[in-house]
């Protein structure tokens, strides 16, 4: 489908909302939110240390940028800053560094790379599958899109359909809707929701985890993974609804309003129950399309 055919012409300032359905769900996962984040920042470099992929990417402070690198060295790594910017978070204004992460002679192609905007080679450094590579430039350098989410779902049915409503059992690794939490076992976007070369990434990146000691961190953001949850756009607003909370943030802006449901495979005991009914059940949407994940091999 041609995603520019019911765009509107702006673009939302970037912005991200949560809210909660309770207190309750709030207590328990925002923390386990926290720590996986923690947990995936060492697993980034550490699938360079395993030899996973060449190099990776990071957002560090000032600070966190003198003690990585420290801790680099003893792995024959090393972490060159490609930019800087200032975040304030309260009071406070914090110095943040994109880093690039990797052997020397490797970081000497990745820097080049990035001084000429040469995406796909920055992609293949970063272990990013070729499909996906050339999914991200349609999507982001062509097509000039702020969000691949539908056409990650379109992309998943395999046609061209004009639809605006999209059901589909992809694999719970590459759901894509817990990013904006930090909560994901791939670092980019797949091309679909059941790409068998980033699910094989992704478990190359579980299987660094597990080495490492987050066995048990891992076990919980694929059980989170495993959630049913619904997206949808409209006028330039996406909304995730999952069972324990609701995120809003921008995308791309449209007349029509699309909407993707993920089916789950569990549900959490803390999960709005209202939710769960309307999450679960899709019979009352006789224009949506399923799509079964594709083999694996």
């Amino acid at each position: 489908m041609n995603p520019r055919k019911s765009d509107l012409n702006f673009i939302l300032p970037p912005f991200s909302r949560k809210m909660w359905v309770s207190d309750r769900s709030r207590e328990i996962w925002e923390a386990k939110f926290v720590q996986f984040a923690e947990c995936w920042r060492q697993i980034e470099w550490l699938t360079v240390v395993d030899g996973i992929r060449p190099c990776a990417l990071l957002s560090v402070s000032q600070q966190e940028f003198a003690g990585l690198a420290s801790v680099l060295r003893e792995f024959g790594l090393k972490a060159v800053a490609l930019l800087g910017r200032i975040q304030t978070e309260g009071r406070k204004k914090i110095l943040l560094y994109r880093v690039a992460i990797g052997r020397a002679r490797d970081l000497r192609v990745f820097r080049k790379a990035w001084k000429a905007g040469n995406d796909d080679t920055i992609g293949q450094l970063l272990g990013y599958p070729k499909c996906c590579r050339t999914f991200f430039n349609k999507i982001f350098v062509q097509d000039a899109l702020i969000d691949c989410t539908w056409q990650m779902g379109c992309q998943t049915l395999g046609n061209s359909l004009e639809i605006q409503h999209i059901e589909v059992r992809g694999l719970s690794e590459l759901n894509p809707f817990w990013i904006p939490v930090g909560i994901k076992m791939v670092p980019h976007f797949p091309c679909r929701f059941d790409c068998p070369e980033a699910y094989a990434l992704a478990q190359r990146f579980i299987i660094s985890g597990k080495k490492a000691g987050y066995e048990t961190v891992l076990k919980t953001a694929l059980e989170i993974l495993n959630w049913p949850v619904e997206w949808s756009r409209l006028h330039g607003i996406a909304e995730i609804r999952t069972p324990i909370l609701k995120i809003s943030q921008r995308t791309d802006a449209t007349t029509l309003k699309h909407t993707i449901r993920l089916l789950g495979k569990s549900y959490p005991k803390e999960g709005a129950k209202a939710l769960q009914s309307m999450l679960h059940f899709s019979a009352r949407m006789p224009t949506t399309i399923t799509s079964s994940p594709r083999a694996v091999t």
